[in-house]
């Protein structure tokens, strides 16, 4: 079952697709900084995020 987190991280990726088609870079880094902060700090952990999260800036040091 899925809940409140997933649904976000769900719609958080179909808008970074979105931006994607549309060619808005920005907009597409930025909606996935989101997600990536989204799974960092959510119920579950999952390997690399830290790492990736770090190079991209969603983690702030």
């Amino acid at each position: 079952m899925s809940g409140p987190v997933e649904y976000l991280q769900g719609d958080l990726l179909r808008v970074a697709r979105m931006w994607n088609a549309l060619g808005d870079s920005k907009q597409t880094f930025a909606a996935l900084r989101a997600l990536t902060a989204g799974l960092l700090y959510g119920p579950t952990r999952i390997e690399g995020v830290r790492e990736f999260a770090a190079r991209t800036g969603a983690l702030v040091a």
